[in-house]
């Protein structure tokens, strides 16, 4: 499909952005807007001025439910950020936000921090709306006004941010494409909501039906009993109930020379470190002491246990001492994937803090003196197994639609992009 276009163009000079539109002009951002200064971070209270802070901007929206309250007994002359509506606010430091922006759309009486630039529309040549729109997709622009600062981490120059030329259209253009990417990007971002509902859907009704199985069996029409247990409740009426240190040991095996780091995933994944990304996993406090660890061993993360970071390890290596590593007692009885299940099933109730209580969450630690004398369900091991495939096949079938659905977000967020850009930088006429 050919998009409409204007009727010519010429050349901007400026790589990034290619040919304009004739009509169009190039100016310098300080030529256009004005910037308020940024103050001293104030002492935040429980109550009093909200004060918007870089972890508000994320997504090129504003979250105030992320603010911190300003002292109301301070003076607000100490300040020099207090903002107006209409102002676009630009996150100068803070890994995952650094550059990113979004616009203060709201009557409430707010401070930004000293670690979010504002720029503020003091011209009629340009609104801060159309100017959100260019910097929100032209990341180039952005990645050229960062460096680093006094305090030795990258941050946003504002003195490159001033000198940026940016492309200015006329005042009915700006008109147009502002109208054209408000209703565009609402239509878009409503159907990514909708994918991401579905989402939330698939993987609540994922976990339902894990712990269904791993507490109350696959047959419905199973006799049951009470387990006397408060986070299984009843369990089927042939089912034992054990303790954990009677199901399975804690071992703990030699390293080996040719050893890699084994590391356990929050998501129940326990694989070689350099098998998947680094992101998202816990370094170890001790980086000495390891223990070896051998694939088909249940392995829990004593320090994120509670999240869920306990599975079977798919790998030979080795693993931090702050890690349970266990066999199962009587292997002709036990089947460890599917303890696996049950003690993520635990954690997801909350059960596992219930029992390691500490005062920060991170501080609360899931040793095998914790986990020994917990009363665990003991169907027969054939009956283990055949709980073990059927989650099996229910994941595989959830997670390929949440990931066929998490593909399709991909794509929206990608052609929203590209739109804005388009239109912002003159390549389509709207």
């Amino acid at each position: 499909m050919q998009l409409p276009k204007y009727d010519s163009y010429k050349d901007s000079g400026v790589d990034w952005l290619g040919e304009i539109p004739e009509g169009w002009n190039l100016q310098k951002l300080k030529y256009l807007f004005g910037f308020s200064e940024r103050g001293t971070a104030p002492t935040y209270a429980d109550e009093g001025i909200p004060v918007i802070s870089q972890s508000c901007i994320s997504s090129y929206a504003l979250n105030l439910k992320k603010a911190k309250y300003h002292n109301a007994s301070i003076s607000f002359q100490a300040y020099r950020g207090l903002l107006h509506k209409g102002d676009m606010l630009i996150a100068s430091t803070g890994v995952g936000v650094l550059g990113k922006c979004a616009l203060y759309d709201t009557d409430i009486e707010s401070f930004a921090d000293s670690h979010v630039t504002i720029v503020r529309d003091e011209t009629t040549h340009v609104t801060t709306k159309y100017l959100f729109y260019l910097l929100s997709v032209q990341y180039d622009m952005i990645n050229a006004c960062l460096s680093e600062g006094a305090t030795k981490q990258t941050e946003l120059q504002r003195d490159r941010l001033r000198s940026l030329l940016l492309p200015v259209p006329s005042p009915e253009d700006q008109e147009r494409i502002i109208a054209f990417l408000d209703q565009k990007t609402a239509e878009i971002d409503e159907a990514i909501a909708k994918k991401q509902k579905l989402i939330e859907r698939l993987q609540e009704q994922k976990s339902i039906l894990i712990n269904q199985a791993v507490t109350k069996g696959l047959n419905p029409d199973a006799p049951m009993k009470e387990s006397g247990v408060e986070w299984i409740g009843e369990i089927p009426a042939h089912w034992e109930l054990q303790k954990a240190k009677v199901l399975f040991d804690k071992t703990q095996h030699p390293v080996h020379s040719k050893d890699g780091i084994v590391t356990a995933f929050r998501d129940g994944e326990v694989t070689l470190r350099t098998n998947r990304r680094t992101e998202g996993f816990t370094i170890a406090l001790l980086e000495q002491g390891y223990q070896g660890v051998r694939s088909g061993q249940l392995v829990v993360n004593s320090m994120d246990a509670f999240a869920g970071a306990i599975g079977i390890s798919d790998s030979d290596g080795k693993c931090s001492p702050e890690y349970v590593v266990c066999d199962a007692t009587k292997p002709s009885e036990s089947y460890l994937p599917f303890y696996a299940y049950l003690l993520r099933n635990m954690a997801e109730k909350g059960y596992i803090q219930a029992i390691c209580p500490a005062v920060r969450q991170r501080a609360l630690r899931f040793r095998y003196p914790n986990l020994a004398p917990v009363l665990l369900p003991a169907p027969h091991k054939e009956e283990q197994k055949q709980i073990v495939e059927v989650i099996e096949i229910t994941k595989s079938n959830h997670d390929e639609a949440i990931k066929h659905l998490a593909d399709q977000i991909a794509l929206l967020v990608e052609f929203k992009q590209t739109l804005i850009s388009l239109a912002v930088t003159g390549k389509i006429k709207v």
